[in-house]
């Protein structure tokens, strides 16, 4: 959309002002094809039908075969409001379920108290609780330690139906911005796909009720998809 300011600053001297809004698209679905805008190291942009979307998802469930128990370790922790001992083996799981950088990230999480990561992840979740993902994205960035990947990673195993991971192979991938704004420009576009997949019926591998496919499980397949597109550095 282009709209145009006309400012008359005096009888000799007119000042024409243009103002530009540009609304991002980042993602489209087209002929059952899930596209995104090109990056800097995908000029043309990730393609991925979405009649592959159960097969890239199993791979990522058999590259990351504790997925399943950590969800619901994260159910459980929901359940019983964060208590402190819980809480440092969820965030010692998810650490480890993120490999080698996980566990150079790990000690600088747990130097924070158990009661303050009570409060940010608690208050994460007020924050989900009205769809705010960029809200709950902020409040547990806040913690020492936890930025953009590991705050969304941690996320994704307390609400896997809202919250996606978004870190670095995805970042390069993918045209979204690595921000909380960004981050919740790709839940929305998880959701528009999710709601295709169950649409036309592509099996989730995960088992979900009523073959519902989680914002976590799309961003999964995504998440195989880019690593597969992305040069080798």
């Amino acid at each position: 959309m282009l709209s145009s300011g006309f400012c008359k600053t005096n009888a000799a001297s007119v000042v024409w002002r243009w103002i530009y809004f540009l609304p991002m698209k980042y993602f489209s679905l087209r002929d059952g094809v899930a596209c995104f805008s090109p990056t800097r190291e995908l000029q043309s942009g990730l393609q991925i039908p979405l009649e592959t979307f159960g097969q890239l998802l199993q791979k990522h469930l058999d590259k990351y075969p504790t997925t399943l128990d950590i969800e619901r370790l994260g159910e459980q922790l929901v359940r019983l409001d964060f208590p402190p001992k819980e809480m440092t083996g969820f965030v010692t799981e998810v650490c480890g379920w993120a490999g080698k950088r996980g566990n150079q990230v790990k000690p600088r999480i747990l130097k924070n108290s158990a009661d303050d990561m009570r409060a940010k992840f608690r208050s994460a979740l007020s924050s989900l609780a009205v769809a705010s993902v960029a809200e709950a994205l902020q409040r547990v960035t806040l913690l020492h330690g936890l930025r953009t990947s590991f705050a969304s990673k941690h996320l994704r195993f307390l609400k896997p139906d809202l919250c996606p991971v978004f870190d670095s192979v995805l970042q390069h991938a993918l045209p979204y911005p690595f921000t909380p704004v960004g981050y919740a420009h790709f839940c929305v576009d998880c959701d528009s796909i999710a709601t295709a997949l169950k649409e036309r019926r592509i099996s989730n591998p995960r088992g979900r009720v009523a073959g519902s496919w989680f914002r976590a499980d799309v961003e999964g397949a995504l998440f195989i998809a880019a690593g597969k597109a992305l040069p080798r550095r």
